[in-house]
């Protein structure tokens, strides 16, 4: 039997029958003839329940008082005098007038108004179902289905989940085992957020039907749904487990093996979470094309976009570039791979696409923040940096609460920025610290002030006269025999700080301390499982949430713990302003205050910090007794020079002298003329250096050259670029030459001593990696050191621990003139290449035990006071013979006025 579409019902009376004529909407005309055939083809006879006759039933609009689509009193089929009738109808006889020869159908009037209702539901007429279905559920009170289709059309129009939950329930209440009604419920309790309930009801409907496929697919999404709800609570475990259900249940969901790429992503498990994301890609182009969709969307995407981003992380480039490519290909503008693509060329030295990449990022996307962040970073490593702070600070203003990076990366190109003075460049560093605290007190409930030791605030007093609180997360400190002591780095790899680092690991006296090493690096190489072979724990906490390290710290009873990376990539400042160790110092990866007041001290030396500094801190100043660094030797320089062999040293970290080759002459002896260069990274190639290499070059006979390598160099429209700033100084292009990286150390490190007769250091901010290594492969370095600023005295403090200070001067003129003479004196220069490596390896910088003893007596005193809260007085045993001139590198702070006090704590 097929029920014709209804608009119209037509009643009219008789004693013991009543006509009904129900007018198809689309089929009325407004010609009569038509009309009246429409209606002899729909006639229905209806019989009445004589025993429902006299029943007053109540209207529906006293049931629905809050539906107003559902009381609108100028429909015309739906009035008290309709429903008050249809109440009592209990069965229909459809006549077929088509042929006598077929008999009369009866139906049970509530399966007519159900199918009627369907027909209007199916046609999008919801109203006009969702009267059917209640008319349905009036003439049968136990029909459960009547009740399921009126929750169907509460949920589908979204007229009211309570509602179509009040109609579930009525269904199951007849019907306690309808797997479709706890199916509905299921995802109506989902989508007001309660998982777990909707859970409870998609295992009912399966314990009905256990095949039923589509509520297999809503539990498995229930289950993917909870498990990323734990997750971002940091139940990791939790959250695995739920996912692992999810997949029990459907093990095509694609939703789940996207989610289980980012946890173990997150979790810097690599290779679980390419499987996952690569599971995710697979089963989403599966169920597209069993649906005939396309795979333009968001998660697909991403998931290419992400694998992407591990393949970097693991050095496969290609791969990389290949999955970016192909989110692209999927969604062209979709800004993540466009930023990404240019973190890649970035990477690669490819400024000229980096910049297209990151640029048309921002045009897809204008309130993207990591794309400036990346922009910024574009920006600094072609020596733009106003125009990298501008873009940090439009990444910060576009995510306040979600841009660290951008954060860190500001201040730390204000190291490398000459518009801002000391005291400004302080001023910003203490302002982050604090803004910093503030967030994390907010985001954890956790109130620092108890903890912190605000060693700076006395800022008119002696520096020594600071009365320091013992008390921080881990309570009392406690007198012990083996002190444990902590090193947190995202640099335990191949990286400049792991040259400064190696030594200290080496030589730490295991009977006195115990070393644990916390490790946030995302990949591991040969120097990694160096530093790791030297017996330390090791904790690796890449990835893991900040409140689970702290509290991993917190179970290892650190007493001091050390931080190597400060605002430089992979730190975990997130950890150090939590305090999980009552004594907590800076060292070797920042060249500048922290910031941080959680941070008490700061290891340093006091020729790049004299006494009479004006840069300040918010850390105390701990100045070693000889230079600051202690350098480890890179392993693959298998050159050294002739005469180390018959050297003695008290050095065991150098390579055995069999293994050793000498090192060549300088160039200048093959090639006539002599060759000024500098390895350091571009944005330290500053106005002043330029002029001053100008005026070396102007002053030496004409074929000297003037060799400079640095990432941005490898690509061609930034060397264009830079060719045009050396025009404007009035450099003869002739005698420069730009190369970009080597893609192996051992090619690095033999360029210097092929191509290079003397390193010109950067100023004012210096090296600090590349003067060790000129002077490790033979090539004399001449530094310009500046008083009052940290990295403007790395080289000098480097280059005085060798005897060297003859190669260091204290002004422009100075340093032009050291360069000249140099280049003249031919002997010395094979001097030099014959004897700076020795000399190296027999000097304090490259003595490593004794520098270990001198760190571990600091670390000590430093306990012993706050152990005995008394007045701390660390000597230097360094003769104080410095003052001026600071070299720069590896730590940069702001150069101002305000002579020693101010928040800047030193100790003698």
């Amino acid at each position: 039997m097929q029920i014709k579409i209804c608009y119209d019902i037509i009643i009219h009376d008789n004693p013991n029958l009543v006509n009904v004529e129900i007018i198809k909407k689309d089929e009325i005309t407004n010609h009569k003839e038509n009309k009246k055939n429409n209606i002899v083809n729909s006639f229905i006879i209806v019989k009445l329940n004589e025993n429902n006759l006299n029943d007053n039933n109540n209207n529906l609009n006293n049931n629905n008082n809050n539906n107003n689509n559902l009381n609108n009193s100028n429909n015309n089929i739906y009035n008290n005098e309709i429903i008050s009738f249809l109440n009592k109808l209990i069965e229909i006889k459809i006549i077929n007038n088509s042929s006598s020869n077929v008999n009369d159908e009866i139906i049970k009037i509530d399966e007519f108004l159900i199918e009627v209702g369907t027909e209007f539901r199916e046609k999008k007429k919801m109203i006009d179902a969702l009267k059917m279905y209640y008319l349905a559920s009036r003439s049968n009170v136990n029909n459960s289905t009547a009740l399921f289709y009126m929750g169907v059309v509460f949920y589908e129009e979204g007229i009211s989940y309570s509602l179509a939950l009040e109609s579930y329930s009525k269904a199951l209440l007849l019907n306690p085992n309808y797997p479709e009604v706890l199916c509905n419920i299921g995802v109506i309790r989902k989508n007001l957020g309660e998982i777990e309930t909707s859970i409870e009801y998609y295992k009912r409907a399966l314990q009905i039907n256990p095949n039923y496929s589509l509520v297999k697919n809503n539990i498995a999404i229930a289950y993917n749904d909870l498990g990323t709800k734990v997750k971002l609570n940091g139940e990791i475990d939790l959250a695995k487990q739920f996912y692992k259900k999810s997949l029990h249940y459907n093990f095509k969901y694609e939703g789940t093996y996207y989610n289980l790429g980012v946890l173990f992503s997150e979790r810097k498990q690599i290779e679980k979470s390419i499987m996952n994301y690569e599971l995710a890609i697979h089963f989403n182009e599966v169920n597209n094309k069993n649906n005939n969709n396309n795979k333009n969307n968001n998660q697909y995407v991403e998931a290419l976009n992400n694998l992407g981003v591990l393949y970097k992380d693991i050095d496969n480039i290609e791969q990389s570039i290949h999955y970016y490519q192909l989110a692209l290909k999927s969604n062209p503008s979709f800004s993540q791979s466009l930023s990404n693509l240019a973190i890649i060329y970035t990477m690669q030295g490819k400024m000229k696409l980096a910049k297209k990449y990151v640029k048309l990022a921002i045009k897809e996307s204008p309130t993207y923040a990591d794309a400036y962040n990346n922009l910024g970073v574009v920006y600094r490593d072609i020596g733009k940096i106003s125009h990298s702070i501008k873009s940090y600070e439009k990444c910060i203003q576009c995510s306040p609460t979600n841009s660290l990076n951008a954060q860190h990366n500001k201040l730390l190109a204000l190291n490398y920025s000459t518009e801002f003075n000391y005291l400004q460049n302080f001023k910003i560093h203490e302002q982050w610290g604090q803004s910093f605290l503030n967030s994390l007190n907010l985001k954890y409930g956790i109130n620092n002030n108890n903890n912190i030791n605000n060693n700076n605030n006395n800022n008119n007093n002696n520096n020594n006269n600071n009365n320091y609180n013992n008390i921080n997360n881990n309570g009392i400190i406690k007198k012990k025999d083996k002190l444990i002591i902590g090193y947190i780095s995202g640099d335990f790899f191949i990286h400049s700080v792991s040259y400064f680092i190696e030594g200290i690991l080496k030589f730490h006296k295991k009977e006195e301390f115990k070393i644990i090493c916390y490790s946030n690096i995302s990949k591991q190489d040969t120097t990694t499982e160096r530093l790791k072979s030297y017996g330390h724990e090791w904790r690796h906490i890449t990835g893991k949430p900040t409140m689970e390290v702290v509290q991993l710290i917190k179970d290892d009873q650190v007493d001091i713990l050390v931080e190597l990376s400060g605002h430089t990539c992979g730190n975990r400042m997130d950890v150090m302003a939590l305090q999980p160790s009552p004594i907590q110092i800076s060292y070797i990866g920042y060249p500048n205050t922290t910031g941080l007041k959680t941070i008490q001290y700061r290891i340093t030396d006091s020729i790049v910090d004299p006494l009479d500094t004006k840069q300040q801190f918010t850390e105390t100043l701990i100045r070693m007794p000889q230079c600051f660094l202690t350098y480890f030797p890179p392993i693959s320089s298998s050159s050294s020079s002739s005469s180390s062999s018959s050297s003695s040293s008290s050095n065991d970290n150098i390579l055995p002298q069999q293994q050793q080759q000498p090192l060549p002459p300088p160039p200048v002896l093959k090639n006539g003329y002599i060759t000024f260069g500098s390895f350091n990274v571009m944005a330290k190639y500053s106005d002043r250096c330029l002029n001053c290499w100008k005026l070396i070059l102007d002053r030496s006979p004409i074929g000297t050259r003037l060799l400079l390598k640095s990432k941005p160099f490898a690509c061609e429209d930034t060397k264009k670029s830079f060719t045009k700033r050396l025009i404007k100084f009035g450099f003869n292009l002739n005698q420069v030459d730009l190369i970009g990286l080597f893609p192996h150390q051992k090619d690095h490190l033999q360029y210097y001593s092929k191509m290079l007769d003397i390193s010109l250091d950067t100023f004012p901010y210096a090296g600090t990696t590349t003067t060790c290594e000129s002077l490790w492969m033979g090539v004399p370095t001449v530094s310009l050191s500046t008083p009052n600023y940290h990295c403007n005295n790395v080289g000098k403090s480097i280059l005085h621990t060798l005897n060297l200070s003859q190669l260091v001067a204290y002004n422009d003129d100075q340093y032009v003139e050291i360069a000249l003479a140099l280049s003249r004196d031919f002997d010395k220069l094979i001097f030099f290449r014959s004897n700076l490596r020795n000399l190296m390896i027999n000097s304090p910088l490259c003595d490593n035990l004794n520098f270990t003893k001198d760190l571990e007596s600091k670390y000590k005193q430093i306990f012993n006071f706050h152990h005995n809260n008394q007045k701390l007085h660390i000597s230097d045993n360094n003769n104080n013979n410095n003052n001026n001139n600071n070299n720069n590198n590896n730590n940069n702070n702001n150069n101002n006025n305000n002579n020693n006090n101010n928040n800047n704590n030193n100790f003698l």
